[in-house]
């Protein structure tokens, strides 16, 4: 009976057979029957999904039959807070309409009439600049020209005006002395040198005043 049972039969070995690994065809056949053991296996996802979504359902019917025990005291709570606060909500709103809202309404009102000045002054303004800094430019270009086409004009009128007082002086000279002569007022042997000097004297005081004119003139004319 010991050496039956430690040899199985050939019965045995129908339902139980042993694989030699040596042999190669059992190496082929050992994953085709790892696979065809693992697709008898049920697979847990269909079961998973099913419970999630089981449990999901269950959730939501708890909150349905349990939402009036909810959101009666909410609305409660919410309705006595909103009576609570009327008072400072009211307030909020005068203080916001009346330091907000009226002012705003006043400086938006105030700048649209004045917008048309507002425009009509910086045009002012940036046509005045442009203008001034094209005079500054065009003085500075012909301040040069202009002085010294001054200071030609200047000795020349200088020029005639010296050869005038001269001459008018030259003129009063000889008058005077043909003046003199006539009414016998030259003495005989009266030093000539006298009638010059008093001539220079008269030429001296008419240049002098001739030169205020001219720094007069000088003046005005710059």
């Amino acid at each position: 009976m010991a050496d039956a049972a430690a040899a199985p039969t050939s019965s045995a070995n129908h339902y139980y057979p042993t694989q030699s690994f040596d042999n190669p065809r059992s190496r082929r056949e050992l994953p085709n029957e790892a696979f065809k053991l693992l697709a008898k296996i049920p697979s847990p996802f269909p079961y998973i999904y099913r419970f999630i979504v089981y449990t999901f359902h269950v959730f939501v019917s708890i909150f349905i039959a349990l939402s009036p025990l909810i959101i009666v005291p909410l609305k409660a709570l919410w309705h006595l807070l909103v009576v609570i606060f009327t008072p400072v909500v009211t307030l909020l709103e005068a203080l916001n309409y009346y330091l907000v809202l009226i002012p705003f309404g006043i400086a938006m009102s105030i700048g649209k009439a004045l917008y048309p000045l507002y425009v009509f002054g910086m045009v002012a303004v940036l046509l005045g600049g442009a203008v001034g800094a094209f005079g500054g430019w065009l003085n500075w270009v012909t301040s040069p020209q202009i002085g010294k086409v001054g200071t030609e004009v200047k000795g020349e009128i200088h020029r005639e005006i010296t050869q005038l007082v001269d001459g008018k002086a030259g003129v009063r000279r000889e008058q005077r002395m043909r003046d003199d002569k006539g009414k016998g007022r030259r003495r005989e042997g009266a030093n000539e040198e006298e009638y010059d000097l008093q001539s220079r004297r008269a030429s001296g005081m008419t240049r002098g005043k001739q030169e205020e004119l001219q720094d007069w003139r000088d003046t005005v004319w710059y």
